[in-house]
């Protein structure tokens, strides 16, 4: 791996099939919309007349089911609730089943507010195992400000090691523990991405790596596959001497 666009591109070559089971043409231009790619297929499937429950199955490369959700469980991530990571709403839809369900799986257009609430799942993870480090790409510093207090309590409440990238130089108020590295060129300004190393169990690492290829709106993808966070973070710390 000699760029974090390297990831993305073996992501890609791992084709996946959306088979949505709808009689609705405008949910399948929905799911369409977000992960239509070289790397997803979305059908539309035939659907029982009166059937009140639309779903989907995702499908490996070769053809083999991988799980079935419920479409109204995404819809929870076209406009999700943000909360921080320490608080869980008992209203909110959890939407781990989803994460799960969509791993590995490219999405296209994902705006500030779907990436901000796929950030916060991993966090809260991070929150909960209490140990190891999460690896924050940033943009710029006015995203760092913008969440500065979200990491501050992290580090004043918890035993997780905070190391945030950026682009450009940052200084706002950040706890005196958290570890910031100033990325030289343009790699880390175009990427958002977070990575939890698990405190050491594979089980608990997961990741979100994305391109911002227009204004506002992301490619890329997350995943809970151990491996991938590890080359990730491999790649960070060797290209830009994190701990």
């Amino acid at each position: 791996m000699e760029a974090l666009s390297d990831q993305l591109e073996a992501i890609e070559s791992r084709r996946k099939t959306l088979d949505v089971y709808t009689d609705k043409a405008a949910t399948v231009a929905e799911l369409a919309a977000q992960f239509s790619t070289r790397n997803v297929q979305v059908i539309q499937n035939e659907y029982a007349v009166g059937a009140d429950t639309e779903f989907m199955v995702v499908r490996n490369a070769e053809g083999d089911p991988q799980g079935a959700l419920g479409v109204e469980q995404f819809r929870t991530l076209i406009a999700p609730d943000i909360h921080p990571p320490w608080e869980r709403s008992g209203t909110e839809a959890d939407l781990a089943d989803l994460f799960d369900f969509l791993d590995s799986t490219l999405f296209t257009s994902f705006s500030r507010r779907q990436m901000l609430a796929v950030s916060r799942e991993i966090e809260e993870r991070a929150w909960r195992v209490d140990t190891g480090v999460l690896y924050v790409g940033f943009q710029n510093a006015t995203a760092v400000d913008a969440q500065a207090a979200v990491y501050n309590r992290f580090a004043r409440r918890s035993a997780v090691g905070l190391q945030l990238f950026i682009e450009d130089e940052f200084d706002g108020r950040l706890d005196g523990s958290i570890d910031v590295v100033s990325g030289e060129g343009e790699e880390i300004g175009r990427f958002w991405f977070l990575l939890f190393d698990g405190g050491g169990a594979d089980q608990s690492k997961c990741g979100l790596l994305a391109e911002e290829r227009e204004p506002g709106r992301f490619y890329g993808f997350w995943t809970y596959r151990p491996g991938i966070v590890d080359e990730i973070i491999d790649y960070l710390r060797a290209t830009y001497d994190a701990r």
